[in-house]
């Protein structure tokens, strides 16, 4: 269990629980369109998993090879990833660790970024299935932002 974290401004509907290891990146309207027959939420994240991989690995944790996130989402994503990024959880985490570099790569479509990498989710196998979260574990995090903000816009 870990601990759900006031969501910012610049986080719009995207919320975070950070735990020991690693941090849960959530968007609302899952849990009403699952439970509730409501509508498949447009701000969710998206999980593609890899037909040429099994289902989970060694460490029984059920590793998925991407997820993507809306092209409008990204900058309230990227302020997600900050605000886990700057808990002073991930940093004693990663104190005595080395971030993991190279390992997410962005993709940009027509109307979303597929971000390829690390990704733990529970739930459907369809391709691009709309997720309640996605689990990102703390030593690939940075290189996952510095994936993510490599794509997005430069505003005026």
């Amino acid at each position: 269990m870990g601990a759900l974290l006031e969501p910012t401004t610049e986080m719009g509907k995207w919320s975070v629980e950070v735990r020991r290891e690693s941090a849960y990146l959530r968007c609302s309207g899952y849990n009403e369109h699952v439970w509730e027959d409501g509508p498949e939420p447009r701000h969710s994240p998206r999980v593609w998993w890899d037909p040429e991989q099994p289902l989970d690995g060694p460490d029984e944790i059920d590793w998925a090879a991407a997820f993507a996130v809306l092209a409008e989402d990204t900058g309230c994503v990227l302020a997600a990833l900050d605000q886990i990024l700057t808990d002073p959880g991930y940093g004693e985490f990663m104190r005595e660790r080395e971030p993991e570099a190279g390992v997410w790569r962005a993709k940009q479509t027509e109307d979303s970024v597929r971000l390829y990498g690390p990704t733990i989710a529970f739930g459907s196998r369809e391709p691009w299935a709309v997720h309640d979260l996605v689990e990102l574990v703390y030593s690939t995090l940075a290189d996952l932002r510095d994936a993510l903000a490599s794509v997005v816009p430069v505003l005026p």
